[in-house]
């Protein structure tokens, strides 16, 4: 397993911890929750916990306590904007969770060990398509800035992701899908799929996710970007939120565990793990979910919030207790997301009965049994 597989691995073990919550009343645990933020090996971090706008606890460190509403990578987080974007042009008739993709996309999405079943979209937005990321990851991302490669900084595995990384350049969707997908693409690979059929079992992909988003390009009339902009940015007042692969001048660095800054880079599956966001955007958006889970959001209906956010996958399928909404995690009461990348491990969710919400935002990764992942470990138990 490669390191970016281990820092997305942590976070779902991070994810899985129980809830908790931390009420204005407990003066004695905020207090030490404090105190271990402040005197943490973490660079930068901001924890936000609000139950219905009461009892808000926000604690920042590093970047996050600057003035300047800085932006950093949200990465897998991201995948939920994809999510609300399905619901919403479903809600306008311009398309079914259930559509078959081949109906929609310009190349063809077969599974050659199931030719005769069909792929929907709410597959590809359960990850339970079929579709093998495999070495997507080598291919998919590119450098943004010069760097040196720096073993003792970055760590063998890191230094070597990172040449290859410099090998690749920024294309858009249209144009990389259709080459990993294609027999004969530059990017093709023969076992591209799992031996199982469309919708019996989970296999994480990032490659979904994107396809994903390629089919609201299609089916909108314009760029993903664009259409999420449009559609849920702006509604919300998020103006401080963008896409990695776009400039900002406001961007926050991030950090490997040893304290190293990583180098700048950006994925061309952007929709799954490339937007970048401010923590006070974060607290707006993840604010919206939680009225919409109550009945009262603004992006879409309540009825499309209740499918978004309700269990997808058929008995045989869930790892666990976790189950799988549309591009949302589900751990019994708690849904939510999370996402790892080099710079960045995010966590965020809230309480589907109590309302009671939190994340974590961190411009560190961490990917070993070191002291800045048992840190995180304690700061999400706490809070």
């Amino acid at each position: 397993m490669n390191r970016l597989s281990q820092i997305v691995g942590i976070c779902f073990i991070l994810f899985l911890i129980p809830y908790h919550y931390v009420s204005g009343q407990a003066s004695d645990q905020l207090s030490t929750l404090k105190e271990k933020i402040e005197s943490s090996s973490v660079e930068g971090m901001s924890i936000y916990a609000s139950s219905s706008g009461e009892d808000t606890i926000r604690i920042e460190k590093g970047a996050f306590a600057s003035e300047r509403n800085y932006t950093h990578n949200i990465a897998s987080v991201s995948k939920t904007f994809i999510g609300i974007s399905l619901m919403q042009l479903q809600e306008k008739g311009k398309l079914s969770l259930d559509d078959d993709v081949n109906d929609i996309l310009p190349f063809k999405i077969t599974n050659p060990k199931y030719k005769d079943l069909t792929i929907t979209i709410r597959h590809l937005a359960t990850h339970t398509s079929g579709i093998n990321d495999r070495d997507i990851e080598k291919q998919a991302f590119y450098m943004q800035e010069d760097y040196r490669p720096y073993k003792k900084g970055m760590g063998k595995d890191a230094c070597k992701t990172y040449k290859k990384w410099a090998e690749n350049s920024q294309v858009s969707l249209a144009r990389f899908l259709p080459q990993v997908f294609n027999k004969g693409g530059q990017n093709y690979h023969k076992k591209r799929f799992f031996k199982s059929k469309p919708g019996q079992e989970f296999h994480y992909s990032n490659l979904g996710a994107a396809l994903s988003a390629y089919i609201v390009e299609i089916v909108a009339g314009q760029s993903y970007e664009s259409y999420v902009e449009e559609h849920i940015l702006n509604p919300l007042g998020m103006s401080n939120t963008t896409w990695n692969h776009l400039s900002s001048t406001d961007r926050s660095c991030g950090f490997f565990e040893n304290g190293t800054k990583v180098p700048v880079y950006a994925s061309i599956l952007f929709p799954a793990g490339g937007m970048n966001s401010s923590k006070d955007d974060l607290m707006v958006y993840l604010d919206e979910i939680v009225k919409g889970s109550q009945g009262s959001g603004t992006l879409i209906n309540p009825d499309s919030y209740q499918v978004m956010l309700s269990p997808q996958l058929k008995k045989g399928t869930k790892q666990g207790d976790k189950n799988q909404g549309i591009f949302w995690e589900i751990n019994g009461n708690f849904i939510g997301h999370n996402g790892g990348n080099y710079g960045v491990i995010i966590l965020m969710g809230f309480d589907n009965e109590s309302g009671k919400r939190k994340f974590l935002f961190s411009n560190q990764s961490s990917y070993q049994e070191g002291d800045v992942l048992k840190e995180m470990v304690e700061i999400w138990k706490l809070m």
